[in-house]
């Protein structure tokens, strides 16, 4: 938004060389507002916090040339958000509402009657740290709107001890929310518990003042604070429900909450846990001194934890708790053999061209062994399945030859590698020793590689061309290319559904730029002004199909190529600032005198 000042009075306008003046003078003190900067704009980028006052020294925009003093009045298009007063050239703005916007309109005039008035925006805001907190209550939806890099923060008091605290927000946006203490220690942080994107936590409280944040997203948002109900399982080891091998226990997580489940198993025991139900459940098993033993979000049935482990004599205990809220069922029991071992030793015989099926609880490892008959067999080893899997490929003396994560499709591993004739183990073991469920191990003869691996065996190609590729399992794309003239503007990107990343490189091998989420969709879109000369395209990221294209021209191309592979991020207001004051002058001949 931009808002004018006029001077307004009889006589000429001119400008005072050195001191950056717009005057309008004549015989008896003439009026000026000062404009330090270029006259298209001057800025200042700030906020009144809700329930706070700022100060603005009027003289930093009506001076008089000749000292008389000048007499001030404001007036504020909606003084049930912001109210002004003036005292001794100081304007008081006191933002009084919620949030919002009113124009504040400020007129200094001289005797005889010569006036200058300068109209502005007062933008105001839900304080930014907990020392601008506004004042909330249980009970309270507070309406608010948040903007790029913007927080708000609200300060409750919880009246009795063992208050149970829910705070969530409702609407489009997608906001962070955190609970502080009265010392500013965070208690507790969410962002997608609650409906759609919105946050959500519950906590059980002692009487005192507490503070709640809103952050992230731009738009605007519903703060609900309010009395939560009775929890149905205890949360914490001291309060933990009692429950027997054997047993099935219905339980329903709300947002934020946890269950506390506390079990014993005889000597030598092999325990399952596990939760059934539409609900995205995780756990963490523990000892009885309550140390973390095991856990897992998502290796049974639907996104249901399942933790399988082997648990000494005594007490243990299982927390529960979900990405989403709702209703599950917990059982406990004793589980199985395990179905293939776990050594090189007792690896399980494969053969190339099999689908195995394999099963993985946590801290578990199964082994494979098989072999290839033929010298440089280029092999694709891989699951599917939703378990994050990990696979490491071994020669027969042992000795790790490739390893990968997440290559595959979803959070599958994807091993390619070109072998000679002899015997192979492959380990797979669920992600960080802690992931399990069901997958399928499929081991096959892979295709050719369609474009070099390295710049010295790149795929030549020109600037206009449409190229195909296919990305395989830690698979890169070499392309050289000729640039024909200095300062061509080149625009490098590729389509398709496979989530690509791209590296500029200059003849020599060095790196130029790089880029991955600029383009359409997940694929990147590299920009840059680029010499004449021989130049090389590295393209990597998800298994699949691709088409690369080269072309002249494009946007944002001097010089501005995504070298973070981030989009840019707009300026945002300093934290802790107290309102917003935007001033433009407008041409001369628009200057009335």
């Amino acid at each position: 938004m931009r808002h004018r000042i006029a001077a307004r009075r009889s006589g000429r306008l001119y400008r005072i060389a050195g001191v950056g003046l717009l005057a309008a003078c004549g015989g008896d003190g003439p009026l000026a507002v000062p404009k330090d900067l270029p006259p298209e704009e001057w800025v200042y980028d700030q906020y009144v916090a809700v329930g706070r006052t700022i100060e603005l020294d009027l003289v930093t925009i009506f001076s008089s040339l000749d000292s008389v003093t000048l007499r001030f009045h404001a007036e504020t298009s909606d003084p049930s958000l912001v109210t002004v007063a003036i005292d001794d050239g100081v304007l008081t703005l006191e933002s009084v509402g919620g949030e919002g916007s009113t124009d504040v309109t400020v007129w200094a005039t001289a005797p005889r009657g010569r006036s200058a008035v300068a109209d502005f925006a007062v933008f105001t805001d839900y304080g930014g740290s907990i020392e601008l907190a506004a004042a909330a209550s249980v009970g309270d939806t507070i309406q608010g709107v948040l903007e790029r890099g913007d927080e708000d923060y609200f300060e409750v008091s919880v009246p009795t001890d063992a208050f149970r605290l829910r705070a969530f927000t409702q609407g489009d946006t997608a906001p962070v929310g955190a609970l502080y203490d009265a010392n500013g220690t965070r208690i507790a942080r969410d962002h997608d518990t609650g409906e759609g994107l919105n946050f959500y936590i519950i906590r059980e409280l002692n009487a005192g003042t507490y503070y709640v944040s809103v952050s992230r997203g731009a738009g605007s948002y519903s703060l609900i604070l309010e009395e939560a109900e009775a929890d149905d399982h205890g949360d914490s080891f001291a309060t933990a429900t009692s429950v027997s091998i054997g047993d099935t226990v219905r339980a329903v997580l709300t947002p934020g909450d946890q269950d506390y489940f506390e079990f014993s198993v005889p000597d030598g025991f092999t325990v399952r846990a596990f939760a059934q139900g539409d609900t995205d459940t995780n756990a963490v098993l523990y000892d009885g001194s309550g140390a973390s033993v095991a856990s897992d979000n998502s290796a049974g049935g639907g996104l249901n934890f399942h933790i399988v482990r082997d648990l000494d004599a005594g007490t243990h205990y299982l927390s529960v708790s979900g990405w989403g809220t709702g209703s599950y069922s917990l059982i406990v029991e004793e589980a199985g053999a395990d179905d293939h071992g776990d050594s090189f030793a007792t690896a399980t015989p494969v053969s190339i061209g099999d689908t195995v099926p394999g099963v993985l609880s946590p801290g578990d490892e199964d082994y494979f062994e098989f072999s290839v008959s033929t010298d440089g067999l280029r092999l694709g080893v891989f699951t599917q399945g939703t378990t994050d899997a990990v696979g490491t490929l071994y020669d027969g003396n042992g000795s790790r030859l490739a390893d990968d994560e997440d290559s595959g499709v979803g959070d599958n591993f994807h091993i390619i590698r070109t072998l000679d004739a002899g015997r192979y183990y492959l380990r797979v073991f669920g992600s960080y020793h802690r992931e399990a469920g069901y997958y399928s191990l499929i081991l096959r003869e892979a295709e050719p590689d369609d474009h070099g691996n390295t710049i010295a065996t790149a795929t030549s190609v020109s600037i206009g061309d449409t190229v195909p590729g296919i990305l395989a399992a830690r698979d890169r794309d070499f392309f050289e290319f000729s640039v024909p003239t200095d300062g061509f503007r080149l625009g490098a990107f590729t389509q398709g559904d496979t989530d690509t990343d791209g590296v500029l490189y200059d003849r020599s091998g060095s790196w130029i730029a790089h880029d991955y989420s600029s383009g359409e969709g997940s694929n990147f879109h590299v920009a840059r002004v680029l010499d004449a000369g021989t130049h090389y395209l590295e393209v990597s990221g998800g298994g699949g199909s691709y088409l690369l294209i080269l072309e002249e021209g494009g946007t944002d191309a001097a010089g501005s190529a995504r070298d973070t592979g981030r989009p840019g991020v707009a300026a945002v207001p300093p934290q802790g600032a107290q309102f917003r004051l935007l001033l433009t002058s407008p041409p001369h001949d628009a200057l009335k005198y």
